[in-house]
C-alpha cells in the first residue's frame, strides 16, 4: 500500500505516531472500544483528532476527551458525523417548524451486516464482539438517535429493548423518546436487508 499510493512515512506503532512531528490531526477509525484511548493518546501529543461514530463507549468516556481536548492541550476533537451538516439536513431543520406542532417521529435502520454470514458460520468478527463495544445501537443506531438529539434536544424519559445474540451484543431493538408533546421511536436491526427512513408526523394546520 505505501509503495501504491506513494506514501513516505507509515507507522506500525501508536506511540510513536504520536509523537512524530509528520502531521498535524489523525482520523481514528479503530473499534468503538479503542476511541477514548486513541484519541488521548494523539491529543496528549497536540494532534487534532477527527473520531468516528461512535465517539466513545460510554458518556464518562467522552466528557474526558472533550475536557482533555479543551482544558488540557487545547486542539480540536471532532466526531465523524456527517449528518447534521448534509445540506437536506439543514433544510429539514430550517423549515420543520412549518409542519406544525410535531407528534412523532419514526426511524429505521435495517443492515444485513457484511459481517453477519462470518458470524453465522462461527467466525466471531469485530462487529459482534461487546467487549469492543459493537452492536446495532452503537454501530448503526446512532444514525438515528444523533439527529434527532440535535433537533429536539435530550428528552424526558428513555426506554430501550434489545435482542442480544449469542456473543452478548444486541443484535436488533428499539428505542423510545418521549418529549413534551411529541415522541420519537426508532427500529435498529443488523441482519435484515438496508432500510434507512426517517419520518416526521406533524399536526398539520390549521391546529
Amino acid at each position: 500500500m505505501r509503495k501504491k499510493y506513494g506514501i513516505d512515512t507509515v507507522f506500525t506503532n501508536l506511540q510513536q505516531m504520536a509523537e512524530s512531528d509528520t502531521f498535524d490531526a489523525v482520523y481514528i477509525a479503530s473499534p468503538n472500544a479503542l476511541h477514548k484511548e486513541q484519541a488521548m493518546l494523539m491529543m496528549g501529543h497536540q494532534k487534532h483528532v477527527l473520531c468516528e461514530k461512535p465517539f466513545a463507549s460510554h458518556r464518562k468516556e467522552v466528557e474526558e476527551m472533550i475536557a482533555a481536548a479543551k482544558k488540557k492541550h487545547q486542539v480540536c476533537l471532532m466526531e465523524a458525523m456527517k449528518t447534521t451538516f448534509l445540506p437536506n439536513f439543514l433544510q429539514i431543520k430550517q423549515h420543520l417548524d412549518q409542519l406544525g406542532p410535531i407528534r412523532q417521529v419514526v426511524a429505521h435502520y435495517c443492515k444485513y451486516s457484511s459481517r453477519y454470514d462470518a458470524y453465522r458460520s462461527g467466525e466471531l468478527p469485530n462487529a459482534f464482539k461487546p467487549e469492543l463495544s459493537n452492536g446495532s445501537l452503537m454501530d448503526i443506531g446512532v444514525y438515528l438517535v444523533y439527529p434527532v438529539i440535535y433537533l429536539f434536544g435530550l428528552p424526558n424519559q428513555i426506554t430501550a429493548r434489545g435482542y442480544k445474540l449469542s456473543s452478548g451484543v444486541d443484535g436488533n431493538g428499539s428505542v423510545l423518546l418521549q418529549y413534551d408533546g411529541h415522541q420519537a421511536l426508532f427500529f435498529i436491526l443488523k441482519f435484515q436487508r438496508l432500510i434507512y427512513r426517517l419520518k416526521f408526523k406533524a399536526r398539520m394546520p390549521p391546529w
